[in-house]
């Protein structure tokens, strides 16, 4: 199985997004696990469906309910039927490799599995168990092209050596991935599947992308 996840962002109206999710469930994925990441307004919203699962985009690091105007617990997140969460990417701030090591664990400790953004290896070492691991260049995020395939592989590659004991259960790609490119970047050895901004916000382009993995 081919693991699709869909970041979508802030792309999609509520009703959009209920809508996408709608057409989703009446689809054959075959060898595509789909998750899907709406906005936080809009999780609760969606029917479940045994065609994809649910994640959010985002969560505290505050593993107890308090006084944090703003913020998203991960326990809230898991009680409206979250099973993932993204931690770390780019567009949220701010970002420091603690941060990330700490939102991952309030999400671990809430029963999600974090989906951990990073373009450094070197900075996964402290991360819990399960987690997934999304490389996504920064500057191949929205980008025209995604990074080099020597490269994905060269991430790929260098997180299954590295000497810890907390490996990721999978890894993916994200940054400019389309129809054109998947099945060559899912062919790299040792990538699980892909992260999707855009093109998994739109029903003609993310149907195009589960065909080609079929």
């Amino acid at each position: 199985m081919t693991i699709v996840v869909c970041n979508w962002k802030m792309f999609l109206r509520h009703s959009e997004a209920i809508k996408l999710a709608e057409e989703i469930a009446k689809q054959e994925l075959g060898k595509v696990k789909l998750v899907i990441l709406p906005s936080y307004a809009t999780i609760s919203a969606i029917e479940k469906s045994d065609k994809f699962e649910l994640g959010a985009q985002n969560c505290t690091t505050q593993e107890e309910y308090g006084a944090y105007t703003g913020d998203v617990s991960a326990k809230d997140l898991k009680e409206i039927g979250c099973k993932y969460v993204l931690v770390g990417h780019k567009e949220t701030a701010p970002r420091s490799k603690w941060e990330i090591r700490d939102r991952g664990f309030a999400a671990c400790k809430a029963g999600l599995v974090p989906i951990v953004c990073s373009e450094d290896p070197m900075e996964l070492a402290c991360l819990p168990s399960p987690h997934i691991i999304a490389y996504e260049p920064s500057e191949n995020i929205g980008a025209k092209d995604p990074m080099a395939m020597e490269k994905i592989a060269w991430f790929v590659s260098k997180l299954k050596h590295m000497n810890y004991n907390n490996l990721p259960q999978s890894i993916l790609y994200g940054g400019s991935v389309t129809e054109e490119n998947v099945k060559e970047i899912v062919s790299i050895e040792g990538l699980d599947g892909v992260l999707l901004g855009r093109a998994g916000s739109n029903k003609e382009s993310l149907f195009k992308i589960i065909e080609k993995l079929q």
